[in-house]
């Protein structure tokens, strides 16, 4: 019997594969432990929704917002999305895509900030992580 991935999967690796051009730059500087270290993954399946980042260790997600997340209804759909992501432990944090391309080192220093003060998570503290059978 052949076992199918739930859609987030599938969806978030196609967001994987192409990703604007502000999560293209940040990736930039959190990948491979570039920001002091921290390790971050992209477009990650956290019950219904993908995140754009999160620093496991840490608890945080950062989101990339582009001008959509200024209408009333994704302001609505993004504040039912961070209250369930903080509901499992999870810190929230935005960012504009217009700091990505304007002010980027503030950017990059207010995402080590928040992580930063975040204490480090065990294992057992990251109720977001699929559980293993």
């Amino acid at each position: 019997m052949k076992h199918s991935l739930p859609i987030t999967y599938t969806r978030a690796k196609g967001m994987r594969n192409g990703p604007t051009e502000a999560e293209r730059k940040l990736w930039g500087a959190l990948r491979n432990r570039r920001l002091c270290d921290l390790k971050f993954y992209r477009q990650v399946p956290i019950g219904p929704y993908i995140v754009d980042f999160i620093c496991h260790e840490h608890g945080v997600v950062v989101e990339l917002d582009g001008i959509t997340h200024s209408e009333d209804d994704e302001i609505a759909y993004d504040v039912k999305r961070s209250l369930y992501l903080q509901s499992l432990g999870l810190v929230v944090h935005r960012v504009w895509n217009s700091e990505i391309h304007g002010h980027f080192d503030d950017a990059v220093d207010g995402i080590y900030s928040v992580v930063t003060e975040q204490p480090k998570k065990e294992r057992g503290e990251m109720r977001w992580l699929p559980r293993s059978k």
